[in-house]
């Protein structure tokens, strides 16, 4: 008897289990790909930001131009861009102000590029192992249990044939 049948489990439960860990890990690597950056860099970055808009703008500002109010004809707004909007404001309360709304979002502290790397290339490497094992254990189950299995469409080739040469 094979030691699949005689695990007790039916014959496709170690796969399903396989394949939802496969699952959880491509899950974890698109939310890892798109992981905010840490506070601190999202704050220097807008910081940066803000200061080099209001940089380029110097000598080239250009007087308010005058839009006409769709509701009330006679009335005109000023034609408010940023540069104009970081010289009323000033730039640090349009800064705090930014980031204010930024925080009511509730963003995770996120990764530096470095890091994020770094995590998906660990994250690749566990998915491309349990895609070969994912593999290994089809073959045993064709083998063993003389039944014929489907493969995930998205499975890697290369850990496809990477089980297979381990197999032979």
């Amino acid at each position: 008897m094979s030691a699949i049948l005689r695990s007790g489990d039916p014959p496709m439960k170690p796969l399903d289990r396989q394949r939802q860990t496969i699952a959880k890990l491509t899950a974890e690597i698109a939310t890892t790909r798109d992981a905010p950056w840490p506070q601190a860099e999202r704050d220097r970055l807008l910081r940066a930001q803000l200061q080099a808009t209001l940089d380029r703008s110097v000598g080239t500002r250009e007087r308010f131009a005058k839009v006409i109010d769709p509701v009330n004809r006679d009335a005109a707004w000023p034609d408010l861009t940023w540069p104009t909007l970081i010289d009323a404001m000033g730039i640090d309360a349009l800064h705090a102000s930014i980031m204010q709304r930024i925080d009511t979002l509730g963003l995770p502290d996120g990764l530096l590029p470095a890091e994020r790397a770094e995590r998906i290339k660990r994250l690749e490497a566990d998915r491309f192992r349990a895609e070969a094992e994912e593999e290994s254990l089809v073959c045993r189950i064709e083998a063993e249990c003389h039944a014929h299995v489907l493969r995930r469409v998205d499975a890697d080739p290369l850990a496809i044939l990477t089980a297979w040469e381990k197999a032979a």
